[in-house]
């Protein structure tokens, strides 16, 4: 009996241990053959990744040959289609019409033509308020693009140099404001303080108070404060101008459809908020051209990139003829 129990018990262990031995040979093959299918996939995927690359730098390649193309071509179609129209309509305000034959000019300039004039005395400039008690008029340093120590060629560095002022960004210190009222008070005795300001609903004629300089290691601008008491708390004050245009106020959906629909952010170097941007304002007797925005508020300090932009419908395209916009992510640091 027990020889009988002992054959059955060896029986039954040699075939779980041959079982076991089969099912992890099996196991091993299957994991060889995985590890094989894989191997022999990776130059395909990758195949297919190399040629996606190559299809979406052709692609950018092209959209910013014809963005190129439209730009250039921007000037004379704004002169036949916009301004030719306008002028011949005989409801357009004088104002308006002086601030088109400004823009006329405005399109014809290089970027060290329109360096030379201090930020509020230029055709269009953004307004932000970036911090509490910070609302002002916003300007960049001008790079000479020609130098390549990328010199800044702004009126305003003119003007800081010439009260041996020197601005640098110290990354150990805390980025603020830095004011310069004596240079203020200089510049304001022979430039006009009072400028037209514009929110989402209406224009607002205000003065500049003061100007101070904003230093960052990734941000750097200009900043002519402005004076609120003629605003309201829940106005959004966008841009100004040194003229005081007439605007219809109000939306043009079809407008910030056409230009979402023409972007392509996956060719951008940096984030950007062109996909925010809506129109808010047109220039009162003119057809195609659109003031618009993207921004948060009261502060405007949310976004990566708030801006300000005047556009212009050409043909089934929509073209910037002027945009600002400040760089709060640190684009130039990425």
């Amino acid at each position: 009996m027990n020889q009988l129990v002992y054959a059955i018990t060896f029986i039954l262990s040699s075939t779980l241990i041959l079982s076991c031995s089969q099912g992890e040979a099996k196991q091993e093959a299957i994991a060889i053959e995985s590890e094989e299918a894989i191997q022999a996939s990776q130059p395909v995927t990758n195949a297919h990744s190399e040629v996606n690359r190559e299809k979406l730098a052709n692609e950018c390649e092209a959209y910013y040959e014809e963005w190129e193309k439209l730009n250039a071509e921007k000037a004379d179609y704004f002169e036949k289609n916009i301004l030719a129209k306008a002028l011949a309509n005989p409801e357009l305000p004088e104002k308006n019409r002086k601030f088109l034959l400004d823009l006329k000019e405005y399109l014809r300039q290089s970027d060290i033509d329109k360096s030379g004039k201090l930020v509020p005395q230029q055709l269009l400039f953004p307004v932000f308020k970036l911090n509490e008690g910070e609302l002002g008029i916003i300007g960049f340093p001008q790079y000479d693009t020609k130098d390549e120590t990328f010199t800044d060629i702004s009126a305003e560095r003119k003007q800081l140099k010439s009260h041996n002022i020197s601005t640098t960004a110290d990354p150990h210190t805390e980025k603020n404001l830095v004011y310069h009222k004596q240079m203020a008070d200089s510049l304001f005795r022979h430039l006009d303080s009072s400028v037209y300001t514009f929110t989402a609903q209406k224009s607002v004629k205000t003065q500049l108070q003061n100007f101070a300089t904003y230093t960052g290691e990734c941000l750097e601008y200009y900043n002519y404060l402005l004076d609120t008491k003629p605003f309201n708390s829940n106005d959004r004050i966008l841009f100004g101008s040194k003229y005081n245009i007439e605007l219809t106020f109000r939306n043009y959906p079809e407008i910030d459809v056409a230009l979402k629909s023409q972007l392509k952010p996956e060719c951008a170097d940096c984030p950007s908020s062109f996909e925010l941007e809506k129109t808010f304002a047109s220039l009162k007797g003119v057809d195609g051209l659109y003031f618009n925005y993207a921004d948060t508020f009261p502060l405007n300090n949310k976004l990566e990139t708030p801006s300000r932009g005047l556009v212009m419908k050409m043909g089934d395209k929509i073209v910037y003829l002027w945009h600002d916009e400040v760089d709060l992510i640190g684009c130039s640091c990425i």
